[in-house]
């Protein structure tokens, strides 16, 4: 309710920058904890590696129909060579390694990056609560699991 003392009785109550900083932090850190999880899963697949040769296969199969789709009757693929089949398994398997090795570092990054970007939201976000006389909400339930 409005009084005589508001200087704009229209406007909403202002908050600064800690408050919109806590208030992302609410939002924004289980769902960063939970990419981070899912990141975490997706390296333990990988590092695993029982399903890499049946994309790897797949890869092949669905390049060499390609492959068909683009030259019916084989003309292009005959210029090329008998052997053009076996030189695109070779790339691929010497590829295979590579792209794996460049997923296992990505994923590295993403999971460095989110861990910051989760250590900053939640100083911001405690620190506000601690200047409020709160004593800030556990990490269990913002999301923020290690």
């Amino acid at each position: 309710m409005p009084t005589d003392n508001d200087p704009d009785p229209g406007q909403p109550e202002r908050h600064g920058i800690g408050d919109l900083l806590r208030s992302i932090g609410l939002l924004v850190v289980p769902v960063l904890a939970f990419q981070r999880n899912i990141l975490g899963v997706a390296l333990a697949g990988i590092d695993k590696a029982s399903a890499l040769k049946p994309v790897q296969t797949l890869a092949e199969c669905e390049l060499q129909a390609l492959l068909m789709i683009l030259d019916p009757t084989g003309a292009w693929r005959n210029s090329l060579g008998t052997d053009i089949e076996e030189e695109l398994k070779a790339t691929l398997d010497a590829a295979v390694p590579k792209a794996i090795s460049g997923s296992v570092m990505l994923i590295d990054a993403q999971q460095e990056l989110l861990n910051s970007l989760i250590t900053v939201l939640e100083k911001a976000r405690t620190r506000k609560a601690s200047q409020n006389g709160a004593a800030g909400e556990p990490n269990a339930q913002s999301g923020a699991v290690n």
